[in-house]
């Protein structure tokens, strides 16, 4: 039986991370369990020192949000189930970020860290994913180019790719390594 089957974790949890990764996560989280109870108690040197023994290091406001959305909840301590999650998730968001990073380039060849409208037509051009017209590239631009310098940069484009349109996050997907 599987630490998902035991609900020890969650299904999502038990399917992203190696058996030897939740029995590692056990073993610090173990560690920050001052009562014994099979809790950590949601205060900042504890979060802290429990990402940290796991190989992370949170920003302040990272383990703020984390307090935070517990003490909404109604709660002072965290499970381990919980903890597995949110590393899953902070993981996940770093490999979506690694990926933005990524389709940026794609853009960005010369690394000036901008892409500007003329650099944007090649590649819609050059690649065939999506025939806009001139004004419509420009109107794009103007769009994601939120201090108007008439460049995207990467926090420009990362933000489009997070919360922007999604045909057009579906265009832009890094391609994959074959």
């Amino acid at each position: 039986m599987d630490q998902a089957e035991k609900g020890e974790i969650s299904q999502a949890a038990a399917l992203f991370f190696k058996e030897n990764e939740i029995l590692d996560f056990k073993e610090e989280f173990a560690l920050c369990d001052r009562i014994g109870n099979g809790t950590v108690k949601l205060v900042y040197k504890d979060l802290l020192e429990l990402f940290r023994l796991c190989g992370h290091n949170p920003t302040n406001a990272e383990i703020h949000t984390i307090i935070n959305k517990f003490e909404n909840e109604g709660s002072k301590y965290m499970t381990f189930s919980e903890f597995v999650d949110i590393m899953m998730n902070r993981i996940r968001d770093v490999n979506a970020d690694d990926e933005i990073e990524v389709a940026f380039a794609t853009f960005d060849t010369e690394g000036k860290g901008y892409v500007d409208a003329v650099e944007l037509r090649y590649y819609f051009d050059a690649m065939k994913l999506i025939k806009l017209p001139p004004k419509e590239i420009d109107e794009f631009m103007r769009e994601l180019d939120e201090n108007n310098d008439k460049k995207i940069v990467y926090s420009e484009f990362k933000t489009m790719m997070k919360n922007g349109d999604m045909y057009l996050k579906n265009q832009f997907k890094s391609p994959k390594p074959q």
